[in-house]
């Protein structure tokens, strides 16, 4: 579910033991033990690890999940995707240095990235909860989704710029509604779409927010397009069109 952590970042060490009722020694062990004995598991490089094939083995282990577990995982996926990154508490001309200041995110990139992934894999089909119903999946990533886009706190809105193309895959119709909530009830992501980072180059951002919101609205405007001539929802065009994309990381790069 997490499918990668920096193991030596504390808060993402927190989160996986609190997660596992474990300790993360232990919780590793068996991790460590596999990647040795075959190495398209998991890549290990500066204390990060990510699991590889990671939508085989989820299909594989799919079935084991129940929304008992993700219940208990929902507070903590909230709060590692809502934390927001210490470097935009600093003036836009010291951000892009951020780390001489000693600030910088709460939990790594890679484990929040690797929620939202997760989420776009619910959104796009790749797979399935059988122990899951479609309403509840559709409301747990609403639940995901919605502290995110419709925080009070501009902070964190930046701070989702490295995942929040995933968030749009994992529900567009979802996803451009609470936009447009939060542009309607909220000042945060207008502060947000105001903010910069100055240095050498200027850095404006919400390019990534954009690129979500163009993502969101073509692959509704597919689906409204199957509902009135083909007649289903998930038709195979819909699917196609949206697993397309979704392992299209170095387009979602050059669009960005």
């Amino acid at each position: 579910i997490l499918g990668a952590w920096d193991e030596s970042n504390e808060k993402d060490r927190a989160l996986i033991e609190l997660a596992s009722d474990m300790s993360f020694d232990n919780w590793v062990a068996p991790i460590r033990e596999q990647s040795l004995l075959d190495s398209g598991f998991c890549s290990f490089s500066r204390g990060v690890w990510r699991v590889r094939n990671r939508s085989e083995l989820v299909a594989m282990f799919s079935a084991n999940i129940t929304p008992g577990i993700l219940d208990k995982l929902k507070p903590l996926l909230i709060e590692a995707l809502t934390a927001p990154d210490a470097k935009y508490d600093l003036q836009p001309k010291q951000r892009y240095m951020s780390s001489v200041f000693k600030r910088g995110p709460v939990f790594s990139e890679a484990l929040r990235v690797g929620i939202a992934e997760y989420l776009a894999m619910w959104g796009t089909g790749i797979i399935s909860l059988p122990k899951c119903s479609t309403r509840y999946v559709d409301n747990y990533i609403y639940g995901l989704i919605y502290p995110v886009i419709c925080a009070d706190d501009w902070r964190i809105l930046a701070s989702a710029s490295s995942f929040i193309t995933f968030l749009s895959e994992a529900s567009p119709e979802k996803f451009l509604i609470l936009v447009g909530r939060a542009l309607d009830e909220g000042e945060a992501l207008v502060r947000f779409l105001k903010e910069k980072s100055e240095g050498i180059f200027t850095h404006n951002y919400g390019a990534e927010l954009f690129l979500g919101i163009r993502y969101a609205h073509k692959t509704i405007s597919v689906l409204d397009f199957c509902r009135r001539h083909v007649g289903v929802y998930s038709s195979p065009l819909a699917s196609s069109n949206r697993c397309k994309h979704y392992g299209s990381n170095s387009s979602r790069s050059k669009a960005g």
